[in-house]
Parts: structure tokens; C-alpha cells; sequence
């Protein structure tokens, strides 16, 4: 909800535990004095001097039923950097992102965020959590999620031709080896890495992958390979 979206007759409870009736513009208490007026907040019902006089529940006017509630408060500066959060500039329309930093000292968009789709940055004006923030997390949940690899529709091409490409691509990776084109190694790589996937997404079986690789890392431990670094 935002500041905007108070009407007259609505009921507000302040953070320190008031309670005020909107009434043209203005905060009434309930001894029908004068309190403070709407003004003096931000949008997004947090006020602009004083943390104490947030608003954090409105209510209709016989408190029958509750329109919005502020959610639980998050220290920001602390949050880890890779936490799944929705972002917003309207509190309507939200987006899945990973919270990047905070920056206190802009005045609206304090919150920069990367989206994992477009792999851009933004600074947005809302922010909360999307799910319970990990103890610990680190760029890998944001590399995780933007470094997906594609599974192809072969829905229209034979196994047998599957197959085929794939001994074609990796004779085009080893003449790549042999003309040290580097290159064209790289591309290569991909290719014969692209049609191995779609082979297992043919059997349902990219699920597995992450097991397999546990599994294949065991494996190598066990016939005494040392591990030089991670990809």
C-alpha cells in the first residue's frame, strides 16, 4: 500500500503502537486531536523524520478488517549479498532478483539488485524478501541461476541423427586440438557439450546432472586424482 492509497476514515497504527484516523490529509488520535499531516511521510508510509512514526497497519474505519500490514522489518546493510528478493517501484508489479547492496544514501532507489534473466543491474525503490535469507550465500546462487545451460526441442530429429552430430562435433573439437584454434576449441566445446544435453533431455535425465557430478568427483578422489581448482 502506499501513501496514496489512504482514504479518509481508514485507521492507521503507528510503529510505536498509536493509532490514528486519516481525516483530509491529516493524522487524528483518538482523543480527536491533531497528530501530524500525511505530508510529512514518503511513499511508502514510512515517515521522514522519525522511524517510531512509520505506519505499519491500516485498517478500515471499525478495524473489522486489516488492508495492509507492514512486513517484518529487514536490516538491509546486513542482508548477504546472492538473497532472493521481489523488487518493485510501485509495490504492484514485483520481480524476482538476487539483492546486490543497499544504498542509504540515495534518496528513492536505494536498492540495487541484479535480475538473473538479464543479467542487468537495477536500482529500485522497493525491496523484500522473496524467501528465508540463507545464513550464508555468495555470488555462486546468482551465478547458479544465470548460467543456465539450454535444453533444445529434438522432438523432430532421430536419436540416430543425435548420435551423428555428435561424433561430427567431436571430430570438429579435435581438429581444433590439432590446428591449436582456440578458438574454435571454445566454440567446439559447446557444441559437443550441446548435443550430450540434448541426448540426456531425450531420456529426462538433466535432473540428474547435479547428482551425476557428486558422484563423478568421488569417483576421481578415489583413483587418487588431486583437484587443481573448480569451473
Amino acid at each position: 500500500m502506499n501513501k496514496s492509497d489512504l482514504k479518509d476514515g481508514m485507521v492507521v497504527t503507528l510503529r510505536h503502537g498509536e493509532e490514528c484516523l486519516i481525516v483530509n490529509d491529516m493524522l487524528i488520535k483518538n482523543n480527536f486531536r491533531f497528530n501530524m499531516f500525511l505530508e510529512e511521510y514518503n511513499e511508502d508510509l514510512t515517515h521522514k523524520k522519525s522511524k517510531n512514526r512509520d505506519i505499519v497497519k491500516v485498517q478500515d474505519f471499525n478495524k473489522e478488517s486489516v488492508l495492509w500490514e507492514r512486513g517484518k522489518e529487514v536490516d538491509w546493510d546486513k542482508a548477504p549479498v546472492g538473497t532472493k528478493v521481489l523488487v518493485s517501484d510501485n509495490e504492484r508489479n514485483w520481480y524476482e532478483h538476487y539483492f546486490i547492496k543497499y544504498n542509504l544514501e540515495e534518496d528513492e532507489y536505494k536498492f540495487e539488485c541484479i535480475d538473473a534473466k538479464s543479467k542487468q543491474i537495477h536500482n529500485w525503490k522497493y525491496c523484500k524478501l522473496a524467501e528465508q535469507a540463507k545464513e550464508e550465500v555468495t555470488f555462486y546462487d546468482i551465478e547458479k541461476e544465470m548460467n543456465k545451460f539450454p535444453i533444445l526441442d529434438i522432438s523432430k530429429i532421430s536419436l540416430a541423427t543425435e548420435v551423428d552430430k555428435l561424433t561430427e562435433e567431436t571430430h570438429e573439437f579435435i581438429n581444433a586440438i590439432a590446428n591449436n584454434d582456440e578458438e574454435n576449441m571454445i566454440e567446439e566445446f559447446f557444441d559437443v557439450i550441446q548435443v550430450m544435453i540434448n541426448i540426456l533431455g531425450r531420456y529426462e535425465l538433466t535432473d540428474k546432472l547435479e547428482d551425476g557430478l557428486q558422484d563423478h568427483i568421488e569417483k576421481l578422489a578415489s583413483r587418487g586424482w588431486e583437484i587443481e581448482n573448480w569451473l
